[in-house]
């Protein structure tokens, strides 16, 4: 007789343990995905906005990166002044012993809101000084473009073979001037203006 209570018995314990299987199951997978509702809104409310604090904060970086711009560009000079910039080319050629040299220039011609003079240099010499006086040009105080670069070595004597150390470098250089240099515009302090407090 005991074995016939035993056995109802099992199998109300069995049907008792999966019914709350069938509760517990969807109750936990909703749970989870409440939690993970929740912290997608918590990323979300952690996202910046537009508060005055934020703004701020984006006006004062924006004012420091216009100050670093304007601390690394090259002023464009309102005139060509051929002779100044012969002057500091010829200082340069001298200092890195480039003596053998041809500098002409070229007529003006109108680039969009500036002038461009275009000035063809040639260099004979070893290759270090020549390099040098290409990266010297390159970082002259005004603005450049080296439009074209042609090295080459020569030969002396009438052999084929380049029996020479010399280098030949023909540069076109693109000299601009005639800019108006205005100023960059300067953002409004967003702690001050444009924020309704």
């Amino acid at each position: 007789m005991k074995q016939h209570i035993a056995i109802p018995g099992a199998a109300l314990g069995l049907l008792s343990l999966v019914g709350a299987l069938g509760f517990i199951g969807p109750a936990w997978r909703a749970n989870k995905r409440v939690e993970t509702e929740i912290l997608a809104m918590r990323a979300e409310l952690a996202k910046p906005s537009d508060s005055p604090e934020i703004i701020t904060g984006l006006a004062n970086r924006l004012h420091e990166l216009q100050t670093k711009s304007r601390e690394r560009m090259v002023p464009i000079p309102e005139t060509s002044d051929v002779a100044g910039l012969m002057t500091r080319l010829s200082a340069v050629l001298n200092r890195l012993g480039l003596v053998q040299r041809e500098v002409t220039t070229g007529a003006e011609t109108a680039v969009d809101e500036t002038a461009s003079l275009p000035m063809s240099v040639t260099l004979r010499g070893g290759f270090n000084p020549i390099f040098e006086a290409i990266r010297e040009i390159e970082h002259l105080p005004r603005l450049v473009r080296i439009q074209r670069l042609r090295l080459a070595y020569e030969s002396r004597g009438q052999s084929d073979q380049f029996n020479s150390q010399e280098i030949r470098a023909d540069l076109l250089i693109d000299v601009f001037f005639g800019a108006k240099n205005e100023p960059i515009e300067e953002v409004a302090d967003a702690s001050h203006e444009g924020i309704d407090e």
